[in-house]
């Protein structure tokens, strides 16, 4: 029925025309229309209503109407009969807002009435102020003949209606609240996760933000209202605006969909691929606002769907592994998946352009965002809940804390600039003050006048990170006025962000107090024992004086002898007590300084000549108590005294050697006393074994009163080898 004889041609494909009766409301123009492809893009009007073109004109279906992308432009043709005897006014829709240039060639009389609208032409010029492409049609009675070309750089299908006054008011009043309603919902969305956002610094809700807000630019420039209203005198940048939201939206999706599953910890390869996808999605943006055209257009569309199935296999892995955000993820974002799915497969031409598929784009975000809000509001719900978790954790931890620092036995406070910030319950005991007179106080007004300066640079030096000694000592005054020593620990912390010093303070006015007391007890004793020898000295003067007065009566020198050697002994006896009473050390003697005093004192009691016999000492610093001093000084009195009354007999000049060394031997630790002269020596007749003089006697009995041993060597004079262990 569509083959028709023309005058000329021979047989002609023509479809049946549109009839209008007096019923008629709209009706789809594919059944009735004729289509031809015009690969160069050159063809007018007039050429292709002629041959050799006529005859390429094929009858359309819902199919092939369906293009995909095109290189040109394509040709419909449709016949409109008017049964009425009057005029028809009509409508004719192009559900198809974003296609480049949509032209129309309506027979007349006279030739073809031209009317042009796209997102090429400025949307003022466009025939009706429509967010589709519309044109006005005043149809005469009888049959009118149509062309039209369409040429875009994005995907095109032909969904062409003519439609009665009626149909197309109904229509377009029904349209825009539903898509108004969609928009309002998703920058609801927009704004409640913004807040979100600002109150929780989370980036899954940020990357969902800057989705959205890319997806509802993406959707009002495929339904037109963004031309319409944003930018109805840019058509350059209505010609991109297409692509670049289409990758916009596509990046946030994909950063959306790397938070949210988290995969760089859950899936980390298939992270990599997402991350290079990302990068070549912002690339393409970029490119999409300085170039035009097909290539653009499809980079972003074949894009999106590689985006779609890699996020979708990324989802099901993170499903597989258990993880709970992937559950609400998943079920979600299945719904905009599908849909975006059957728009981006509706637009490559692999599904039909009917009303389910143009608006599956907007039923799957308009179902995504619903269940993202059941999703965010369980999120909302499990952050509420950890948060209460965490707050319980605090409340036991701070509840713990402040049981160990209330019954601490150590006064704890904290100091931030030298005023207090936090004290515990026995900082106000030893204080006597109440919290409120304690707390946000300058420490400084507790602590005594004389120790302020002394706690100031510490304070100081411990802030400024300087070494300073973590103990000290110093005193508080009491609200009572009563003086309390202290015994501080401090070290350094941050407090509310700031620098600060944690105290622990004890109170050691007690202890003190003892110490006092026993530094007292001390000197008392120290003068005691000074007296002591003080005493024991004056009294061995006192018998060294009544020897010298009773050798005044003697006659005989060997009994005078006897006296001076008595004397001698007494004398160094009495030099110790007088060493230890004039010493700070009342219980050791330095037996250096000691020796020097005692070899003085014999030259000068036997009135040995000046540079007749010569004192060589060699002592170390050695320091001896007093029951080893004295045993010690007796053994060198009667050795010296021997050699200066027998060594250098006929004023014969000498040398007299004198060494003390600490060493270290077998049995432990000790002495090495060496005393000796190089003079005449021991006499032949004197047993150095069992001698019958009472000085070698003596020298032998105090050895043995040391715990120590005795040689005595006559090679080249007499010398005294003493060794005795240190006596603790």
């Amino acid at each position: 029925r569509d083959l028709v004889r023309s005058r000329g041609l021979g047989d002609v494909y023509k479809r049946q025309p549109v009839h209008m009766g007096p019923s008629f409301y709209k009706e789809a123009l594919v059944p009735f229309m004729e289509i031809m492809t015009d690969p160069g893009g050159r063809l007018t009007v007039p050429e292709v209503s002629a041959p050799p073109h006529l005859s390429r004109f094929y009858g359309a279906t819902g199919e092939n109407t369906n293009f995909s992308y095109i290189d040109g432009a394509v040709w419909a043709r449709f016949t409109l009969r008017n049964d009425a005897r009057v005029p028809r006014e009509l409508y004719l829709k192009l559900s198809l807002p974003w296609i480049d240039r949509a032209e129309l060639f309506v027979s007349t009389e006279k030739g073809y009435r031209y009317t042009a609208a796209g997102d090429s032409i400025p949307f003022t010029q466009w025939p009706v102020r429509d967010r589709n492409i519309v044109f006005r049609l005043s149809v005469p009675p009888g049959e009118t003949i149509c062309y039209m070309r369409f040429e875009t750089a994005s995907t095109l299908s032909l969904p062409l209606v003519v439609m009665s006054p009626e149909a197309y008011e109904s229509n377009r009043w029904l349209e825009f609240p539903l898509l108004w309603g969609l928009y309002g919902a998703l920058l609801a969305m927009v704004a409640y996760n913004l807040f979100l956002y600002m109150l929780l610094r989370d980036r899954n809700y940020l990357y969902y933000i800057l989705f959205i807000a890319s997806l509802v630019l993406y959707m009002a420039t495929r339904h037109g209202t963004s031309f319409m209203y944003l930018w109805p005198g840019h058509p350059a940048w209505a010609n991109k605006a297409l692509p670049f939201f289409l990758l916009l939206s596509g990046l946030w999706f994909i950063q959306f969909a790397r938070s949210f599953l988290e995969t760089a910890r859950t899936v980390p390869r298939v992270d990599r691929v997402l991350k290079t996808i990302v990068a070549l999605t912002a690339l393409g943006a970029c490119l999409a606002l300085f170039v035009t055209g097909t290539a653009v257009d499809r980079f972003a569309v074949y894009g999106a769907l590689a985006a779609l199935a890699v996020v979708t296999a990324a989802a099901l892995l993170v499903l597989r592994k258990g993880e709970r955000s992937a559950k609400i993820y998943f079920l979600g974002w299945v719904f905009l998946l599908v849909g975006a799915g059957v728009d981006l497969l509706r637009g490559v031409a692999l599904l039909p352009d009917v009303e389910l598929t143009r608006y599956a784009l907007n039923l799957g975000a308009t179902l995504q965002v619903i269940i993202f809000s059941f999703g965010i509001a369980e999120r909302i719900t499990g952050l509420q809940k950890e948060r209460a978790r965490a707050m319980e954790a605090l409340s036991a931890s701070e509840e713990k804390y402040r049981t160990l620092v209330e019954n601490a036995i150590e006064v704890i406070f904290v100091t931030q600039d030298l005023m207090i910030k936090f004290e515990n319950t026995n900082a106000l005991k030893a204080s006597g003050f109440s919290s409120e007179e304690v707390h946000s106080r300058p420490f400084l007004d507790f602590v005594h006048p004389d120790d302020r300066e002394t706690m100031v640079e510490r304070f100081r030096k411990r802030v400024s990170g300087e070494p300073v000694s973590n103990y000290f000592h110093f005193r508080i005054i009491s609200k009572t006025g009563e003086v309390r020593w202290m015994e501080i620990s401090a070290v350094s912390i941050q407090w509310e962000g700031k620098p600060a010093v944690l105290n622990f303070m004890n109170d050691i006015t007690e202890r003190k107090l003892a110490e006092e007391r026993l530094r007292e007890s001390l000197t008392e004793k120290e003068v005691l024992l000074k007296e002591i020898h003080h005493r024991v000295k004056n009294n061995m003067q006192i018998v060294s004086s009544l020897l010298s007065l009773q050798m005044d009566f003697i006659k005989n020198e060997e009994d005078r002898d006897i006296f001076v050697e008595s004397q001698n002994r007494v004398h160094t006896m009495a030099l110790i007590h007088e060493k230890l009473y004039q010493s700070h050390d009342l219980v050791n003697i330095n037996f250096g300084e000691y020796l020097e005093n005692l070899v003085n004192s014999l030259m000068h009691s036997y009135q040995v000549s000046p540079g007749a016999v010569r004192i060589v000492s060699r002592v170390d610093d050695i320091f001896l108590s007093i029951d080893v001093a004295i045993p010690c000084a007796l053994i060198i009195n009667e050795i010296i005294s021997n050699s200066l009354k027998h060594a250098f007999p006929e004023g014969r000049a000498g040398e007299i050697t004198i060494s003390m060394e600490r060493e270290e031997a077998e049995k432990g630790e000790g002495y090495l006393l060496s005393v000796g002269d190089n003079g005449v020596g021991l006499a032949p007749s004197v047993d150095r074994e069992t001698p019958r003089t009472l000085g070698i006697q003596l020298i032998r009995t105090l050895v043995r009163q040391l715990r120590g041993a005795v040689e005595i060597q006559t090679e080249g004079g007499t010398r005294y080898v003493i060794t005795f262990p240190v006596l603790r």
